[in-house]
């Protein structure tokens, strides 16, 4: 992808810039049956099996910009809803995305 190029899908779009990923996302009303208390984002590289530290953000937040990603690199992003009570749901997981730098 060059810089400013968007994929998206129903879920969850971005946008590469030099060396960081906006992010957005579609809110669901529920998880499951209960409110949504937070989002958490979690990237890593495409040839890693595990997932980095999660970045959680508020309810009311759809949005999300990693900073400090490794430039030339391709990676994977997941967004989860999470309830006040600990439920998780996976929002979606994204297809390869080039980080320019």
């Amino acid at each position: 992808m060059t810089p400013g190029s968007r994929w998206s899908s129903s879920w969850l779009g971005c946008c590469p810039r030099w060396a960081e990923l906006r992010l957005s996302w579609t809110a669901p009303q529920t998880n499951g049956r209960l409110p949504i208390a937070e989002y958490r984002v979690q990237w890593k590289l495409a040839t890693a099996e595990a997932w980095g530290d999660m970045v959680s953000t508020g309810s009311n937040v759809t949005s999300f910009t990693l900073n400090g990603l490794p430039a030339g690199q391709l990676i994977q992003l997941r967004v989860f809803s999470v309830s006040r009570v600990g439920n998780r749901s996976i929002l979606g997981l994204s297809s390869n995305v080039a980080v320019m730098g």
